[in-house]
């Protein structure tokens, strides 16, 4: 007899609309290392065990890539002036872009 399939869904993120046959349960060691990248704030509400679709993680040259695009267009398109201030640089790309929270911290 083949093994029933445990993990069925529904996603227990808020507005996922994946249509997908797969899914992951929230494991203990998955949640306490979403909580040490501080990758739960975004999903503060997900419990242990609850079903997800597995999100797909940026790598560092999707993060790279997606502040070269907010330089590029705040200052070709929006002409505005370049920030050389650190924080406010990190403010500036953590506000354009919730997947670059924490960017800095990581390199």
């Amino acid at each position: 007899m083949p093994k029933q399939k445990t993990n069925q869904g529904p996603c227990s993120i808020y507005n996922c609309n994946k249509e997908s046959t797969i899914f992951r349960s929230l494991t203990d060691n998955a949640f306490a290392k979403a909580l040490a990248i501080r990758t739960l704030q975004q999903y503060s509400y997900l419990q242990i065990n609850q079903q997800i679709y597995p999100l797909p993680q940026l790598s560092l040259a999707d993060k790279i890539k997606k502040m070269t695009t907010i330089i590029y267009n705040r200052q070709r398109k929006e002409s505005a002036t370049l920030i050389l201030e650190p924080n406010s640089f990190k403010k500036m790309l953590e506000e354009s872009d919730s997947d670059l929270i924490e960017f800095f911290d990581e390199i």
